[in-house]
């Protein structure tokens, strides 16, 4: 619903290919990247991209020192999530101020 509200350039997965190099990215961002439904993956990929969301930070591992994320596309998303993605997407487009 956000890459379409948007107007974002979904990428065309028409063979296996492309999906293995859609969820090859999602991975890099996401830990959980192979629980994201394949239908959806190139539409959170685009999302993503645009810096509509980026996702929860995963707590970190004793001696690990770069933070990694999760997109937990199982749990509901929060009220301010939505809001904090509504805004995003309204003034990427300009109808609310920077």
């Amino acid at each position: 619903m956000i890459a379409r509200a948007a107007n974002l350039k979904v990428s065309s997965v028409t063979n296996e290919r492309d999906m293995e190099r859609t969820t090859k990215n999602l991975q890099k961002l996401f830990t959980d990247a192979n629980e994201i439904n394949l239908y959806a993956a190139p539409a959170v990929e685009a999302v993503v991209r645009a810096g509509y969301m980026s996702g929860k930070p995963n707590i970190l591992l004793e001696g690990q020192k770069k933070p990694t994320y999760r997109f937990d596309p199982i749990f509901e998303l929060k009220r301010s999530e939505a809001a904090r993605i509504v805004i995003n997407v309204m003034k990427d487009n300009k109808k609310i101020p920077k």
